[in-house]
């Protein structure tokens, strides 16, 4: 296409002369057979078809000469094309360049620099080459300020890389909060956790003793005694031991009737909680000072004794943790007896998730028996 139609008919008419094709590598000698003018368009018809290689159509005045027609610019008088212009190549599609740039000198770059350290000696190594007069290396020097402070931040952009990448899976991640993302992506959700926590019965021999929170309690040590004041030599000796502390996570009133509850047999010879009870019947004191205060949330230690042990530590065959939900006779109420043999009594419930796991022998069996042990506290 042409800028302007002026003189396309004469070129068209006199082509052989005018225009002609150059260049190729496998093909060569293309030759013009036919030229046809339409307004501002020329087209132009060869005899074969070209190789992958640039091709030149050139416009002349005539054979002899180089010069252009007359009336057309000398830059646009010839063009290059390609006769495989929509055709895929196997050959390499980059293209020649006859003026290539200057070659830059580049610097040498590092690229397994991930650190503080070798990021700042980088630039200090760049810096000697193009400031060799620069010799200065004091940290109080603002130039090695700036290259300090530049290689921190490239040290956290490094970090956060390689952070990114290892969090993004669940067998490589290392923080938390990721292992959490992962999870929710499978519709699990994590706990948070928490420390270890253990169920610890205190034996006392009064009614009402306050046992405040984060009460220190320790694993028994062979030698010491069970109570220990604060200070003293045997507390000073646990605490330089191997035993392992705990303290006590809510104030806690105990009492003495409480350190060990029969249960109630109604004058079954044998007698057993089955597996799966969340009730039972406990034999209550006979006078206000050895009668039970029991109250809803309290828990309760349901046990089976074994041969071994005293009346004060009854050793135990295995037991369950309950927390109850129901005490008869309530506060201030009137005590329950048993009508035929007048015993007071006490009966209990506690919770669906806390039904017991195991059936508790309660009448007795040979060298034990079931056993209720309050005063636990949680630490």
């Amino acid at each position: 296409a042409f800028l302007k139609p002026d003189g396309l008919a004469a070129l068209a008419t006199n082509a052989a002369k005018s225009l002609r094709v150059e260049g190729g590598e496998r093909v060569r000698g293309v030759r013009i057979v036919s030229v046809t003018a339409s307004g501002s368009a020329l087209t132009a018809t060869v005899d074969r078809r070209g190789d992958f290689s640039r091709y030149v159509l050139l416009l002349r005045r005539d054979e002899a000469s180089l010069d252009p027609p007359d009336g057309f610019d000398p830059l646009l008088a010839s063009v290059g094309f390609s006769f495989k212009a929509a055709c895929d190549s196997d050959f390499d599609c980059q293209a020649a360049r006859d003026c290539p740039p200057d070659a830059l000198d580049e610097p040498a770059i590092d690229y397994l620099a991930k650190d503080y350290s070798s990021f700042r000696q980088q630039m200090l190594d760049r810096l000697t080459l193009l400031a060799p007069r620069w010799t200065e290396r004091n940290p109080a020097d603002l130039g090695v300020t700036l290259v300090e402070l530049l290689a921190y931040v490239g040290d956290q952009l490094s970090y956060w890389q390689d952070a990114v990448a290892t969090e993004a899976y669940l067998g490589a991640a290392r923080k938390r909060i990721s292992v959490r993302r992962h999870a929710r992506l499978v519709d699990y959700r994590m706990h948070d956790g928490c420390n270890a926590r253990v169920w610890v019965q205190i034996r006392v021999s009064a009614t009402g003793v306050a046992v405040p929170a984060r009460t220190a309690l320790w694993t028994r040590t062979p030698g010491t005694p069970a109570r220990i004041a604060p200070g003293s030599s045997a507390a000073d000796q646990i605490a330089a031991s191997q035993a392992a502390s705990f303290e006590t996570l809510r104030d806690a009133t105990l009492h003495a009737p409480h350190n060990r509850i029969a249960f109630h047999t109604w004058g079954e010879a044998d007698c057993c909680l089955p597996r799966g009870a969340t009730s039972a019947t406990l034999v209550d004191g006979a006078t206000p000072g050895q009668r039970l205060r029991l109250q809803p949330g309290d828990v309760l230690l349901l046990a089976e004794t074994k041969s071994g042990g005293d009346a004060d530590t009854p050793a135990l065959a295995r037991g369950q943790a309950a927390r109850l939900t129901r005490v008869r006779p309530g506060a201030g109420a009137a005590p329950l007896v048993d009508p035929v043999t007048l015993q007071p009594i006490v009966e209990i419930e506690w919770h669906a998730e806390d039904a017991l796991a195991f059936p508790i022998n309660v009448s007795g069996q040979p060298g034990g028996a079931g056993v209720a042990l309050g005063n636990l506290v949680l630490a």
